[in-house]
């Protein structure tokens, strides 16, 4: 059970390097404002609506709901990057 984990975190870890090594680092720091709203409110969007539709459906306390939410924000990025970066490859939205 620990090597799964460890071998998940890993592969979490090269997913957000591998993304984050594409990035223009000009282009975020002259859109650091925009890039972190876009880093932290989706991501808390995301966590408080698991939470709030978790509190009704599986009955658990606040505490876990807001943990549940915020796992599932935290892996949603390793679901959505590698689809973002082959889309960069065929060159959608690239200048």
């Amino acid at each position: 059970a620990r090597c799964s984990s460890a071998m998940r975190t890993a592969a979490l870890g090269v997913i957000l390097v591998r993304a984050g090594l594409s990035l223009d680092v000009a282009a975020v720091y002259r859109l650091r404002w925009p890039a972190s709203r876009l880093a932290f409110a989706p991501s808390t969007a995301e966590a408080l609506t698991v939470a709030l539709l978790a509190k009704p459906a599986l009955d658990l306390p606040w505490t876990y709901c807001a943990v549940l939410g915020f796992l599932f924000a935290a892996i949603s990025p390793a679901v959505v990057i590698p689809s973002l970066l082959n889309l960069q490859e065929k060159g959608y939205g690239v200048k």
